[in-house]
């Protein structure tokens, strides 16, 4: 049984990398995920949460990722033109005009870089918690080429224990950026199905983003949600 860590709203905010605390709220539960950031620095994140404002899996980029430093660039993934599309922040605090109608869905990952001049600063991505209501399962899918993704349920989980790992194509490989050491770590699944040591042992973090490159043709998996409570 997987455990969310549970506080009301107003307790103290917690200092690990990658904390949750959930406020209850009749049945639903709001949580966070929080993310230290660097200046100069590159991260690659993922929205687990379900949209607070209108219970959607989408979430607009200005309201998600409000607590970026003054100068940030976000960049989502367009699965469908293989290219970047980037955000900014300017230096006075103003989204530019795309970013106030662009949206990032739940359980996909994007990109967030953090400016020099920045200091180090606590980002948070909140939402409600995909509960047994409002997401039992979800069902991802994958494009011919790169993807970007996450898991949709804001929890660590074993990364050859999730339904994407079972069905990814043979010869998929997936990088997880290291903000730490700013490089990627690469697994890769054999041309027999059968993932390296390195994904056998890894770990996906809560709000963890991973890049997917396989040019078999697209395909889609169903994840569990992973807890038993909300």
């Amino acid at each position: 049984m997987k455990k969310l860590l549970v506080a009301a709203l107003g307790l103290a905010v917690a200092t690990s990398a990658f904390a949750q605390t959930n406020q209850v709220l009749s049945r639903n539960a709001v949580g966070y995920i929080k993310t230290t950031t660097e200046p100069n620095k590159i991260y690659l994140l993922s929205a687990p949460f379900v949209n607070l404002a209108n219970g959607s899996d989408n979430h607009s980029v200005t309201n998600l990722l409000a607590g970026v430093p003054n100068s940030t660039v976000v960049s989502l993934w367009d699965d469908t033109a293989q290219g970047y599309i980037s955000f900014s922040k300017s230096g006075r605090g103003v989204w530019d005009a795309s970013a106030q109608t662009s949206v990032v869905a739940r359980g996909k990952a994007f990109f967030v870089r953090i400016p020099g001049s920045a200091s180090t600063n606590d980002l948070y991505i909140m939402g409600e918690v995909p509960d047994a209501t409002t997401a039992p399962t979800t069902t991802q899918s994958r494009a011919s080429g790169l993807s970007f993704r996450g898991h949709p349920y804001p929890v660590a989980v074993a990364f050859t224990g999730t339904a994407f790992a079972v069905a990814a194509p043979n010869s998929t490989v997936v990088s997880i950026w290291d903000a730490s050491t700013q490089s990627y770590l690469s697994y890769s699944k054999s041309g027999r199905g059968v993932w390296d040591a390195g994904a056998q042992s890894a770990s996906l973090q809560a709000g963890q983003g991973l890049i997917i490159r396989s040019a078999a043709a697209p395909n889609n998996w169903t994840e569990v949600k992973p807890y038993t409570w909300p």
